[in-house]
């Protein structure tokens, strides 16, 4: 019988590696910023400094950041924790 948890851990891992090519980054950013142009324009309307919403904006953009972070780390940890039980019954 073949072992397929090793095989399903190293996809896991390879997909985990893609995600920190800087260009995801950036495009996970651009699109949460795309999504949100047209409510800088109401802030800029409504008489918000330019640097209150470029603040904002940065804000926004180091929010997802972290989220991403976390449960990046979490994630790992799960992971780990989950192939080092495997290891152990072998």
């Amino acid at each position: 019988m073949v072992d397929t948890g090793q095989g399903l851990h190293e996809s896991l891992q390879h997909a985990l590696q893609l995600r920190n090519d800087p260009r995801e980054l950036y495009s996970v950013v651009s699109f949460l910023v795309t999504q949100r142009h047209k409510e800088f324009g109401i802030r800029r309307a409504l008489g918000a400094s330019t640097p209150s919403v470029l603040l904002g904006v940065i804000y926004s953009g180091l929010r997802a950041v972290l989220a991403g972070l976390v449960a990046g780390f979490l994630l790992c940890i799960l992971l780990n924790g989950s192939s080092s039980n495997g290891l152990k019954e072998v």
